[in-house]
C-alpha cells in the first residue's frame, strides 16, 4: 500500500478519519454464533452456504477446501480463515472420508473420541480449542456472522475466498490476538450471557481481521486499500460522515492534500468509482440505514443523505434498489 495504515488499525470509532466504522454501521455486520470443535484424527466436516463465515485454528493443523474444485488450503495453530460469501466448503484431515454436515451457528462440543455433532444448539458453546492440548489433535472455533449483502460490495467485492491472515501477521499483544482469548475465555465454562458476549467478541473479531488483512495485503487497489490509504481514507471519511454536504472533488483533494488531478485519478484507481459516483452511492446507501431504523419521512431522509428532494431520491433508490423507498422500508424496518 501507498501508505502504512497504522492510523486505520487503532482509530476508534466515530473519529473524524475512520472511513470504515460508517460502511460497517451501513451494511450491519453482526456475528450469529459460535461453534468449537476438537474432533479425533480422521474428521470430515462440510459447511452449507452461508453470508459469511470464520475459522480459528486454535491448535494443530487442518485442510480446507473452498469449493469441490479448490486445491486444500492448510490451516495451522493460529491462522485465521474468512469465507466472504461462505458458498459452502469442508475442512477435513482426511478427504477420503465422506463429510459430516454442519449447521449454521449450531453450537457444538466435539470431544475428542467422537468427530460427530452434538445433540443441536446450545445457547452456551462448549469448551474452545484449547491453545496447546496435550494430545495434539486439532482444535479450532467456527463463527458465523451476517450482513447486508447489497450494501456490503463496497467493502467485501475484491478480498479473496477464503482471505487468510497467518499466525505469524498477529502480534500476540495486538487486538486480533487478545480477542481470540477473550472468546476462548469466554466459551470455556457455560455462564449467563456467554451467547451474546460470544456474538459481541465475534463482531469486534471480524473486524480486527478485516484491519490485519489490509495492513499485511500488497493489494493497491479495492475499497479497503482506498480506506487504509493515508489520502483517499481522509477523503472517504469525509464522505461518510457528511454525504449531505454537496461535496466538491476540489474539497476532496484539499481534504486529502493532493491536487485535483491526482486525486481524482488515485480515488478512482483505488475505490473504483469516480469521486461523484462513489458519492452518489454513499447517499443511497447511509439512506437505506434511516429506512431501517428510523421514522423520519421521505423528505427528510432525502434532505439528511444530499437529495434535493424527495423525488429526485425516490427516483435514486428506485433505479438502484427495484423498489420504492416506501416498500424497502416495508421489507427491511428494524433487519
Amino acid at each position: 500500500m501507498s501508505q502504512t495504515p497504522d492510523h486505520f488499525a487503532e482509530t476508534p470509532a466515530g473519529h473524524p478519519g475512520d472511513a470504515l466504522s460508517p460502511i460497517l454501521e451501513v451494511i450491519r455486520l453482526r456475528g450469529e454464533g459460535l461453534s468449537a470443535f476438537r474432533p479425533a484424527p480422521g474428521f470430515s466436516f462440510s459447511f452449507g452456504p452461508a453470508r459469511g463465515v470464520l475459522h480459528v485454528v486454535g491448535a494443530g493443523r487442518i485442510q480446507l477446501a473452498a469449493g469441490p474444485q479448490e486445491r486444500p488450503l492448510v490451516l495451522e495453530t493460529g491462522d485465521v480463515a474468512v469465507l466472504i460469501p461462505a458458498d459452502g466448503h469442508r475442512i477435513a484431515d482426511d478427504w477420503a472420508l465422506p463429510p459430516q454436515a454442519v449447521a449454521p451457528g449450531c453450537a457444538l462440543d466435539l470431544p475428542q473420541q467422537d468427530a460427530g455433532p452434538g445433540p443441536g444448539p446450545d445457547p452456551n458453546p462448549g469448551p474452545n480449542p484449547d491453545p496447546a492440548p496435550a494430545d495434539g489433535h486439532a482444535a479450532w472455533f467456527t463463527g458465523w456472522f451476517s450482513f447486508d449483502p447489497v450494501l456490503a460490495k463496497h467493502l467485501f467485492s475484491i478480498l479473496p475466498v477464503p482471505l487468510v491472515v497467518r499466525a505469524g501477521q498477529i502480534r500476540p499483544e495486538g487486538w486480533l490476538g487478545r480477542l481470540v482469548e477473550m472468546i476462548a475465555l469466554e466459551t470455556a465454562v457455560a455462564r449467563q450471557g456467554a451467547h451474546v458476549a460470544t456474538s459481541r467478541l465475534l463482531d469486534l473479531l471480524i473486524i480486527q481481521v478485516l484491519r490485519s488483512w489490509a495492513i499485511a495485503s500488497a493489494t493497491e487497489v479495492g475499497w479497503l486499500a482506498a480506506a487504509t490509504d493515508d489520502r483517499i481514507g481522509r477523503a472517504l471519511a469525509a464522505i461518510h460522515a457528511d454525504p449531505a454536504h454537496a461535496w466538491t472533488v476540489n474539497e476532496l483533494a484539499a481534504l486529502a492534500g493532493m491536487s485535483r488531478t491526482v486525486f481524482a485519478e488515485r480515488f478512482a484507481q483505488l475505490v473504483g468509482h469516480t469521486p461523484a459516483s462513489y458519492i452518489a452511492c454513499w447517499r443511497l446507501d447511509h439512506a437505506t440505514g434511516l429506512l431501517r431504523t428510523s421514522d423520519l419521512t421521505l423528505s427528510e431522509i432525502a434532505f439528511r443523505s444530499g437529495f434535493a428532494s424527495a423525488a429526485t431520491f425516490s427516483r435514486a433508490f428506485r433505479q438502484r434498489f427495484e423498489a420504492t423507498p416506501q416498500r424497502w422500508r416495508q421489507l427491511n424496518r428494524g433487519r
